[in-house]
């Protein structure tokens, strides 16, 4: 996946606005004190002829290795919610992705991005609907204008994958490539080129990102009872140490689409959990001081939150009208770029 960063892409709508030319939220970052809870020889015998021999001292048994640590409960347990997530069949999700203090940006101008859709984990489909319009506000707060038809043509993207093929439906690529149906469709591999849109972040399957937390070593600190969608969940805070995830798995981190989080000893990540084990929610914050950060994709923090609701009822996740359509292959060495 591409990691360009949000902020990167808000700049480059300002200058694109500029070659074209005119719900702001803020959410609270966890407080992330953390409370560690896981513990975390036989006789030798002579000759009848010869002299009986003093019997060897006995050898000493060598020290008993020594056993690995044991799992705590509450590590143990969050291991098996996360198990048990991510074998769910279906489920709906809804989340944000905010950035504050993006460098280039006024401090008090957060860049935001929510999302929504659906997955199907017997099939490997999703959907997903992005708002763009958080983005928007902030290449306004630049100074620039924002024309209404340009707007509305990056105000919003769907993306759905069904099988092997990819469809998105995004005005602003469309009309760059003077497509006049809604929907371009090509192959799935093709599609994370998306992410340049979205500064690297396409919210897709979460249950694939959970996967990188099966295996984690962290502390576990309980906040409590909570109730979430009508749902009786735990929140749990788990802090995890960055350097040792990414090293087990490289893409983890990446997958969060932070930047290099790698650096970061101990990194919290929020999780609600119900009664049966199932991951309702799971936020994480940033700050930004922590992460290492390419020249002018600095920034002062950033959350970002997934919940996953409707575990196992049906989906429909349905290809768009053929009619409504136009595949890649169809555009030639035209649609040869770095999407």
């Amino acid at each position: 996946m591409n990691r360009a960063r949000i902020f990167s892409v808000v700049a480059a709508l300002s200058l694109v606005m500029a070659a074209c030319g005119g719900n702001t939220d803020t959410t609270t970052q966890p407080d992330d004190a953390q409370t560690p809870t896981t513990t975390s020889a036989s006789e030798n015998t002579g000759g009848t002829a010869a002299p009986a021999t003093t019997s060897a001292p006995a050898t000493t048994s060598a020290p008993a290795t020594t056993s690995a640590p044991q799992v705590g409960a509450e590590l143990a347990a969050f291991r098996a919610a996360i198990e048990e997530t991510t074998e769910i069949n279906s489920a709906q999700m809804e989340g944000k992705f905010t950035i504050v203090g993006a460098e280039g940006l006024p401090s008090d101008q957060p860049i935001s991005m929510s999302f929504a859709g659906a997955f199907d984990n017997t099939t490997g489909d999703f959907s997903t609907s992005i708002d763009l319009g958080g983005m928007l506000e902030s290449a306004a707060a630049l100074g620039e204008e924002i024309p209404p038809e340009f707007a509305e043509m990056f105000s919003a993207m769907e993306i759905r994958q069904i099988g092997d093929t990819a469809y998105i439906k995004f005005p602003f690529i469309t009309m760059f490539l003077g497509v006049d149906t809604e929907w371009l469709s090509m192959p799935a591999e093709d599609s994370e080129g998306v992410g340049d849109f979205t500064g690297g972040f396409v919210p897709t399957n979460p249950t694939d990102l959970l996967e990188s937390f099966e295996d984690v070593d962290a502390t576990i600190e309980d906040l409590g009872r909570e109730t979430l969608r009508g749902a009786e969940v735990t929140h749990y805070r788990v802090t995890v140490d960055a350097a040792a995830l990414a090293e087990a798995d490289p893409d983890a981190l990446n997958g969060l689409g932070a930047g290099d989080l790698s650096q970061i000893p101990d990194l919290p990540i929020h999780f609600w959990i119900d009664d049966d084990g199932l991951l309702h929610k799971f936020e994480f914050a940033v700050d930004g001081s922590e992460v290492i950060a390419e020249p002018g994709e600095a920034f002062e923090s950033m959350v970002v939150t997934f919940e996953i609701y409707g575990y196992n009822e049906p989906v429909n996740i349905e290809a768009p009208d053929p009619a409504t359509v136009t595949d890649s292959e169809d555009l030639g060495d035209f649609f040869d770029f770095d999407l």
